[in-house]
């Protein structure tokens, strides 16, 4: 920018970003030197406090689509694809959200939009982004395309009335509502100074602040009762991931948006609507932690080559294996199904020849499912949740499966049992295992012997060996191949998948055993509700404090309501139209 008035302006403006907010604390304290059970059960208590709400930014994802969909608002498709073409590279140069640790549990994470730190780096990229679409709405054909002409023309008459229908028109997008009186003189007076004359500089000046602004880097709320633009930009964040469209906006406008029924049809429209998409995309893959995945096409090695032959693994390959359990989800939404369907389905919405190949199956046709063979029943037995995952020591992708790290992943994100972290000096003096001779359950029995290990691994074993009938890459296998250095097979191991779990009467053996077992015992829609409730709230779920709302979302699940009920039964709560007081 040429002004040193106005970068000092938006340094000033920036700099709020740079506090960092702080997550509500927790009334409740978990063990932290036992296994604990996940909870199948809340209690609601009405005279209980609500955890307060903080003010958030914009995650990443949310601040992209927002810019993108800003962009496509003002302009045609051909010139909104050209200008976000030109920022494409600063748009991608917002630093990437951080999960911070759960405080109810060890191991978990928070979802990324939990986030409310912003470092020195964000600040930066933020103002780049800022600058470059002001750079780019001020040249004189992009003003043209918006249909403001009067901005080129030679025609001064107009010019005052052409500023502030600029203003009025980029800020009522960038605010998310319509600015106030002493908004509209802020911009007026103290960013655009060229009075009421066209000033191309002075215009990109007012773009620039109108994007660095936070009100349109941060979710901006007050206390109370939210106004219908709040309220419509929590709907709209919550299912879409990006601001509320034009028809939410009305809602907002009118009025009926703050009523029970104008909220409900609303609510309707924005889940059924297929940009809800973006937001279920968003919650699947952080609750399964894709984040942590090692992808199929990663492996290497003369025994991954013996198991994956000729499938020609790649990275359009690991997109179809993340696109599946969203696919899925997505799916049971519009058919009317339960979470019970999602969790233990037996069809597959894949596409990709390769995926569907691993099943036994075809590939489905766009938007039909194709049904998988009976060992394949519950998503648990789908490729995304075989492979291996680890937030550190992540093990290369060979012929080798991982009891260990199948269990855990399933105890944490599945079940939401409770594992304290391994105790100092776990992983030394590990005994040596020769694996040209010995298969993985064995492997892991040998590991995990030492006495202290038992009660965790007791829990955690099992679970993964009734994964044994799938190998490394999520196939369907009767046997364990095992191979010398040079990647020889020596021996074929017949594979035992049989396994004694807490949660079932007696021995369970492949997944949709483990799978159906873990349903009923309450267990896994209880966890769901626990990551649900962290995603919608953008914040660590209190046990106590957000008791009724879980209750309520895990009465849903296991009454087998519509997933969309549950879905929904967060955002229809009379509490997400409330901001708690800090």
């Amino acid at each position: 920018m040429r002004r040193p008035r106005l970068l000092a302006f938006l340094g000033a403006t920036l700099s709020i970003l740079g506090c960092e907010g702080t997550i509500g604390g927790s009334t409740w304290t978990p063990p932290d030197d036992e296994f604990r059970p996940g909870d199948v059960d809340f209690t609601c208590d009405e005279s209980a406090e609500e955890t307060p709400s903080v003010m958030r930014r914009l995650a990443r994802s949310q601040l992209q689509h927002t810019v993108e969909d800003t962009i496509r608002r003002l302009l045609p498709a051909a010139e909104a694809n050209a200008l976000l073409t030109g920022i494409a590279d600063d748009l991608a140069a917002i630093p990437q959200d951080l999960r911070a640790e759960s405080h109810v549990q060890e191991g978990q994470k928070l979802f990324f939009r939990s986030d409310t730190t912003v470092g020195e780096s964000a600040v930066s990229a933020h103002h780049r982004l800022s600058t470059a679409i002001g750079e780019a709405l001020a040249q004189p054909a992009t003003l043209d395309a918006m249909g403001a002409s009067c901005a080129t023309d030679a025609d001064t008459a107009n010019d005052a009335a052409c500023v502030d229908e600029l203003l009025e028109r980029v800020g009522r997008l960038t605010h998310r509502r319509p600015m106030d009186d002493a908004e509209r003189t802020f911009y007026r007076d103290e960013v655009y100074d060229a009075g009421d004359a066209i000033d191309l500089p002075a215009l990109e000046d007012m773009f620039v602040v109108l994007f660095a602004q936070p009100s349109f880097l941060f979710h901006i709320e007050g206390t109370g009762p939210l106004t219908a633009y709040e309220a419509a930009s929590r709907l709209s964040y919550h299912f879409w991931d990006t601001m509320p469209d034009e028809e939410l906006s009305a809602a907002a406008d009118s009025g009926e948006l703050l009523t029970d029924e104008g909220w409900q049809a609303q609510v309707e429209r924005v889940l059924g609507d297929d940009r809800a998409r973006q937001s279920l995309q968003v919650f699947v893959e952080e609750w399964l932690r894709f984040d942590q995945l090692n992808p199929a096409s990663s492996g290497s090695g003369a025994d991954f080559a013996y198991i994956a032959g000729d499938l020609g693994l790649d990275g359009s390959f690991d997109d179809a294996v993340r696109a599946e359990p969203v696919d899925l989800l997505h799916h049971t939404l519009r058919t009317g199904g339960t979470f019970r369907d999602f969790f233990l389905s037996d069809v597959t919405t894949t596409q990709d020849p390769r995926l569907a190949a691993i099943y036994g199956v075809e590939p489905a046709a766009d938007g039909e499912t194709v049904a998988l063979p009976p060992e394949r029943r519950s998503v648990l037995s789908r490729v995304g949740l075989l492979l291996a995952r680890a937030d550190v020591a992540l093990p290369n992708i060979n012929s080798i499966t991982h009891p260990i790290l199948r269990g855990v992943f399933i105890r944490r994100q599945i079940t939401c049992d409770y594992l304290p972290a391994a105790p100092g000096g776990a992983m030394d003096d590990l005994p040596v295992v020769d694996r040209s001779v010995t298969g993985s359950r064995e492997a892991t029995e040998i590991l995990t012997g030492a006495t202290g290990c038992s009660g965790c691994h007791g829990r955690i074993n099992p679970t993964g060996y009734a994964l044994e009938g799938f190998d490394a890459i999520g196939q369907r296998r009767e046997n364990e191949p095992l191979f010398d250095a040079s990647g020889g097979v020596t021996a074929e191991l017949e594979i035992d998948d049989s396994a004694t779990i807490p949660e079932s009467d007696g021995p369970v053996a492949g997944a949709p055993a483990l799978a159906e077992s873990l349903y009923e015992s309450e267990k896994v829609g209880a966890c769901f509700a626990r990551h649900y409730l962290r995603f919608a709230l953008a914040r660590a779920e209190d046990p106590e404090r957000d008791g009724c709302l879980l209750a309520e979302l895990d009465e849903a699940i296991d009454d087998d309501r519509p997933l969309t009920e549950v879905l929904s039964a967060v955002v229809l709560a009379p509490s997400f139209r409330v901001r708690a007081a800090n």
